[in-house]
């Protein structure tokens, strides 16, 4: 398992560090659908189950960032 998951999982458990995970999870998803937004433009249009990949990681982006802006 990656350590990067193992690190948001353990602050999303104990709440130390809350922000930092999920900027965390921000810069990840983002990076993914940056990568995938190029190679759409590069190599065309994919299979459309990388396509909902797309649409999945620029789902997580607004929601991590609703989570990130909340009150503890």
């Amino acid at each position: 398992m990656d350590l990067r998951a193992v690190f948001c999982l353990a602050r999303a458990l104990t709440g130390k560090h809350k922000s930092v995970a999920i900027l965390t999870v921000m810069v990840f998803a983002g990076g993914l659908l940056a990568g995938r937004c190029l190679s759409f433009a590069i190599d065309g249009l994919p299979d459309p189950l990388l396509i909902v990949y797309a649409g999945l990681e620029a789902a997580v982006l607004p929601l991590a960032w609703w989570v990130w802006r909340l009150p503890e």
